[in-house]
């Protein structure tokens, strides 16, 4: 629009040229220049193939959590960190709770090198905890 109110047909048309004329490219590396619609397009289009690839990428990163997680459990023999902790959260001694998560482990398919550490920051309570509970509930495996 004019100062006046009337339709700038000279302006309107320059700027449909400059819509319709190729003077932009994508990137650096696309050799074609484009007009702005088209330029449009090719940036949606790189936009939707980017978040393909990394949508793809998230998906095999939650797989691999997943398989690591099932192998992780595989390992300790207990269900879950929550299990855990309630065991060593509970009122028995240090051998009472290696014994039980031992069990446990070993009952839900540990099947050979089942090793468990157990510090007690607080203080030590025992000496020889795993030796003595190993002589006790010796299974023969």
């Amino acid at each position: 629009m004019k100062q006046n109110g009337e339709v700038d047909q000279q302006l309107g048309e320059r700027l449909e040229a400059l819509w319709n004329k190729d003077l932009v490219g994508l990137d650096p590396t696309d050799p074609d220049e484009c007009n702005i619609e088209e330029y449009y397009q090719k940036m949606i289009g790189g936009l939707a193939t980017v978040g393909n690839v990394y949508q793809k990428k998230a998906e095999n990163l939650a797989g691999s959590v997943l398989t690591i997680e099932n192998n992780r459990q595989q390992v300790i023999g207990v269900s879950s960190d929550e299990e855990l902790q309630k065991i060593l959260d509970g009122t028995e001694t240090a051998e009472e709770k290696v014994g039980k998560i031992l069990e446990q482990a070993l009952e839900r398919g540990g099947r050979d090198n089942v090793t468990l550490v157990l510090a007690q920051i607080s203080g030590y309570e025992e000496k020889n905890i795993l030796k003595r509970w190993a002589e006790r509930h010796s299974t023969g495996r």
